[in-house]
């Protein structure tokens, strides 16, 4: 088994939300283009290593969703995406 951890994109700034919610960022469209451009080096990695069930674990923030969404569409293969509400400290 593999772990690769991935962040999200650059999101909004949280100074520019009327509502001040860090949960409600979305990416940047310079976020979106570093989640695409890391897309692609995944679609090489699970491509060339013949990775059959991948599985995604983000929050369900807006700007971690966005990450999520756009990796999974990139890579064409089968995937879970699991998303959290809520952390919780072990």
């Amino acid at each position: 088994m593999d772990l690769i951890i991935v962040r999200h994109g650059k999101a909004e700034d949280i100074s520019q939300k009327p509502e001040g919610s860090d949960f409600n960022r979305s990416l940047t469209d310079e976020g979106v283009v570093q989640v695409r451009t890391m897309a692609k080096i995944l679609k090489g990695i699970t491509k060339y290593n013949e990775y059959k069930n991948i599985r995604i674990v983000a929050s369900s923030s807006e700007r971690t969703m966005q990450s999520a969404n756009n990796i999974s569409s990139q890579i064409l293969l089968f995937i879970q995406l699991y998303a959290y509400t809520r952390l919780i400290a072990l």
